[in-house]
């Protein structure tokens, strides 16, 4: 599979727009269009961030595995909608994460 067929795949698997992604990676949504279309590629700072965002080895992300090869991480036994929701958790704003660790602090407190 190609680098470009990759990243459209880890984008729809995790449920991001072009947009949305873009946001999370600081560059502008005509960049991930570009990579997707296979026009250019992701620079090498730019291959370590996906692979840390999407938790993949930067190996999948070149298509020189076939598998998602996880990267290493300080989580253990994390599942997959866990790790979903660091990585969209990672899209919010600073103003936006305090909201949800409001929210989750209160519905912890409630669970007791």
């Amino acid at each position: 599979m190609k680098t470009q067929e990759i990243l459209t795949r880890l984008r729809k698997e995790n449920n991001l727009s072009q947009q949305r992604l873009a946001e999370g990676l600081g560059v502008g949504q005509a960049t991930i269009c570009q990579w997707e279309s296979g026009a250019s590629m992701p620079s090498y700072d730019m291959i370590i961030k996906l692979a840390q965002f999407y938790n993949v080895s930067a190996d999948f992300l070149l298509g020189l595995s076939d598998e998602y090869g996880k990267s290493l991480t300080i989580y253990k036994n994390v599942s997959d909608s866990e790790s979903a929701l660091l990585n969209m958790y990672g899209l919010l704003s600073g103003r936006q994460k305090e909201i949800i660790m409001r929210l989750l602090v209160e519905f912890a407190g409630q669970a007791n």
